[in-house]
């Protein structure tokens, strides 16, 4: 299973081996206009897990992470319904258990925070 956060660093204990980029999955949820077998079938359904399921399969492989997650919505009106769109997006990486006493930063992140 790969771990999904909206956070830009790297849980305690771990660090950043390799960024593998942007990772993006734009999801289409039906709002309106369900038939009711659609409604009673879909009870028991989160979508929105679905979505965010979604984007942890459109990882590259290699990756473990997906980190900095952001998403945005918009909703669209068709013949056959209303539709909400939510996109999701953030970076793929590889974590690694970190050196004791580590930060979980990469040596390029500290050399960068070195340099400020």
């Amino acid at each position: 299973m790969i771990h999904l956060s909206t956070l830009d660093t790297p849980p305690p204990g771990q660090k950043i081996e390799t960024s593998f980029g942007i990772v993006e999955v734009t999801y289409p949820i039906r709002i309106s206009q369900k038939g009711l077998l659609q409604s009673l079938v879909e009870r028991k359904r989160n979508e929105h897990d679905d979505a965010l399921e979604a984007l942890g399969r459109a990882a590259p492989a290699g990756a473990n992470a997906i980190i900095g997650i952001g998403h945005s919505s918009a909703t669209q009106t068709f013949d056959e319904g209303t539709f909400l769109y939510l996109t999701y997006v953030g970076t793929a990486v590889r974590l690694v258990e970190a050196p004791a006493g580590g930060l979980g930063l990469s040596q390029v992140e500290k050399s960068a925070g070195e340099c400020l």
